[in-house]
């Protein structure tokens, strides 16, 4: 079976992991990072309706970004994989790490909502001995409405989930 079950796939790019994180959100988002709480931390991302972080299997450094539309089927290589809710109103989306936006990291999607799915590989390591993702893959599959739960279709040891996955954050900085 396929990996992604969808029809289009968006040019690679690379994104620059810091704080371990990266952020998926819609392109009108103003503030789109979020204060990670204990709870957060443990299954691996914090989200909003229009935003979300999630945790990476490396703190920093360069991981390459493949973007699919469709429904993502968790692969035997997967180590994690996080499908969150996500309403996107402007009709873009847009895949970053916290300091850095790539220039070819934007996403033409029909506004509306979506379940987004967040998978990550292996970690290898290259030639400078930096631990560099084996990929990241971020698929965004329409849905017709709105959904309220998250779910972790692939755990990794790092990821400590709670029974009941926290569905909400805070803006950063602590202002809304």
């Amino acid at each position: 079976m396929d990996m992604i079950q969808g029809v289009e796939q968006d040019v690679p790019f690379d994104v620059y992991v810091s704080y371990g994180q990266i952020l998926v959100r819609d392109c009108a988002v103003a503030l789109p990072a979020s204060d990670w709480t204990d709870a957060h931390t443990a299954q691996g991302f914090a989200r909003r309706s229009d935003t979300a972080q999630f945790a990476t299997l490396i703190p920093y450094g360069a991981a390459r970004v493949n973007v699919h539309h469709g429904v993502l089927v968790p692969a035997d290589w997967h180590e994690r994989v996080i499908r969150v809710p996500m309403a996107i109103t402007s009709g873009c989306a847009i895949i970053e790490g916290p300091e850095v936006t790539p220039a070819n990291s934007s996403v033409n999607l029909p506004a509306g909502f979506y379940r987004v799915y967040v998978a990550q590989g292996r970690v290898q390591i290259d030639d400078e001995g930096s631990a560099r993702a084996q990929s990241i893959e971020v698929a965004f599959e329409r849905v017709s409405e709105m959904e309220d739960s998250s779910s972790i279709l692939v755990c990794d040891a790092g990821l400590h989930p709670p029974p009941l996955l926290l569905e909400s954050a805070e803006v950063a900085g602590g202002s809304r």
